[in-house]
């Protein structure tokens, strides 16, 4: 699959603004198109998950029907980057909020899904320590009084096809190999078949993080995500890519397929 970000939300009507493309929106379009012959899932990403404030900060009951439907005819499905943490308090104070409008976005995408076709997929990103429950020195764990720390909510797993643990954002005290090594299965059953690790590639990481990343998103977890896959093909010429790849046993040929054959679920 392959996330195109960024879309916004109106502030005053809720509704979902795709992002402007500088140039003609035809190549992309034609990328796309070579891509879902290959059964490769489109996804389209609102928020970031990196950026200082929320987009989702105007949602409120009033507009949230207007944010689903104006979400839910993206792509093949929708990713929910909300960068919001926990108060001052020590509380994600928005938390319960976005689960409700996670859950409004599920029925909206099962609902706009056509006959015979696969379901599109609902994805969320999240901070790499949110399911550390602890109070340990090093980290506070996911309840500390930081606003880029929050506790995974219960009963979202139960929501979203894919969880994103953000490696990049994780505490720098807190070694990638702590994540990566975390029994998901004994916090949320089949959770490993939901949690993806996802990583930027300017940020520093050692060649033992990514072989971590790559090789336990492969056999431990559903996979690993590449931000931006576009900034290293341009900069470097896609060698984290090829790397990554490799050691994650990723890159296999897919048979190609009709444009209007349905995407089977991954």
């Amino acid at each position: 699959h392959v996330y195109w970000s960024f879309a916004t939300v109106n502030a005053a009507t809720g509704a979902v603004v795709a992002p402007v493309d500088q140039q003609d929106n035809t190549p992309l379009a034609k990328c796309m198109l070579q891509l879902r012959t290959r059964c490769i899932r489109q996804i389209g990403v609102i928020g970031d998950i990196s950026a200082q404030d929320s987009t989702f900060a105007a949602l409120d009951d009033a507009n949230l029907p207007t944010f689903v439907s104006t979400a839910t005819d993206w792509l093949d499905g929708l990713n929910i980057a909300d960068p919001t943490g926990n108060t001052a308090a020590g509380a994600w104070t928005r938390g319960p909020f976005m689960l409700k409008a996670m859950k409004a976005l599920r029925e909206g995408l099962d609902d706009a899904a056509l006959p015979e076709e696969p379901r599109l997929t609902l994805s969320w990103d999240e901070y790499a320590a949110a399911f550390d429950t602890g109070k340990n020195n090093t980290t506070g764990g996911c309840g500390a009084k930081n606003p880029t720390v929050r506790c995974f909510p219960a009963g979202l797993d139960t929501v979203v096809d894919t969880i994103q643990l953000q490696m990049h954002r994780r505490p720098e005290s807190l070694p990638v190999a702590n994540i990566t090594a975390t029994n998901w299965t004994a916090i949320i059953p089949r959770l490993n078949e939901k949690i993806m690790y996802t990583f930027r590639n300017d940020v520093g990481l050692t060649p033992k993080d990514l072989t971590a990343i790559a090789f336990d998103g492969t056999y431990k977890a559903k996979g690993v995500a590449l931000y931006s896959a576009t900034e290293d093909v341009v900069t470097n010429k896609a060698a984290t890519l090829r790397d990554m790849g490799a050691k994650g046993a990723y890159g296999i040929l897919m048979p190609t397929q009709l444009v209007h054959m349905p995407i089977l679920p991954y």
